[in-house]
């Protein structure tokens, strides 16, 4: 893992190994997510969105603010885009996802 974060150039940025682990907790919370919708199984999918929560609360409450000021504001535009579009999606299929989460 850490030859490809010094073949992406990540070691030259300040705080970037850190926010490329988040990433990793990210990709393994989806990945988590998957498992439980193609098992059709609760709990997977809550602790993958569990694992997603910390993952991004890490990103941002911690990870963000050791990066250059142009990267963490490219960060905090990235996580308003998501949130919108979550927040959307939600509005949108609110009785589906109460479903998924509760069955």
């Amino acid at each position: 893992m850490w030859r490809f974060l010094l073949f992406c150039g990540c070691s030259e940025v300040p705080g970037c190994t850190g926010l490329f682990m988040s990433a990793l907790w990210a990709l393994y919370a989806a990945v988590l997510i998957v498992l439980g919708i193609v098992r059709r199984s609760r709990w997977p999918r809550l602790a993958g969105i569990g694992v997603a929560g910390s993952a991004s609360r890490q990103a941002f409450l911690y990870d963000a603010f050791s990066l250059g000021q142009v990267y963490r504001v490219t960060a905090f535009i990235a996580l308003g885009v998501l949130l919108v579009i979550g927040g959307f999606l939600y509005q949108r299929h609110g009785r589906v996802i109460r479903g998924f989460l509760l069955e």
